[in-house]
């Protein structure tokens, strides 16, 4: 339990990391999206690519990161049951095989939990991270269709 807390802090920080600078560089897209006034199409087409390569990219990365997290994971081994002693009961033996196989399941239900876990703590960040790129494609978008309709009324 405690190295599932560490490995859940460490999951934090890392992506706390992750999202501040990633927040640093909205901050430049938004700023150059805001910095050009009068866009051609060229250099509009050319900075939405930019955009949406940086939205793919944030999306990969975070994927990535739940491909680590889930790799770092220990996988329950598998353990083999002393076959039925000599002396052994039968009821004994059959208990001790159904007391493995319980072991056996809760060990894999606590994997698919920790990962489930990992996977529903990294899902929102696709969306946090990309938000930013999101705002400054629509902030290039507006500046782009009021440039064309300012150039179209003069």
């Amino acid at each position: 339990m405690k190295e599932t807390a560490e490995r859940e802090q460490a999951r934090q920080q890392q992506a706390e990391i992750a999202r501040k600078r990633q927040q640093l560089e909205v901050e430049r897209q938004k700023l150059e999206a805001e910095q050009a006034a009068s866009l051609t199409v060229d250099r509009a087409l050319a900075k939405a690519r930019q955009i949406k390569g940086a939205i793919y990219d944030a999306s990969r990365t975070v994927r990535k990161e739940i491909e680590i997290q889930v790799e770092a994971v220990p996988v329950p081994q598998s353990f083999r049951v002393e076959s039925k002693g000599e002396f052994e009961k039968r009821s004994q033996y059959q208990a001790r095989l159904q007391a493995a196989k319980e072991l056996r399941r809760q060990r894999e239900k606590q994997h698919r939990d920790e990962v489930n876990s990992i996977q529903e703590t990294f899902a929102p960040e696709v969306e946090i991270r990309t938000r930013g790129y999101r705002q400054a494609l629509d902030t290039l978008n507006r500046d782009f269709n009021s440039t064309r309709a300012n150039s179209t009324c003069s």
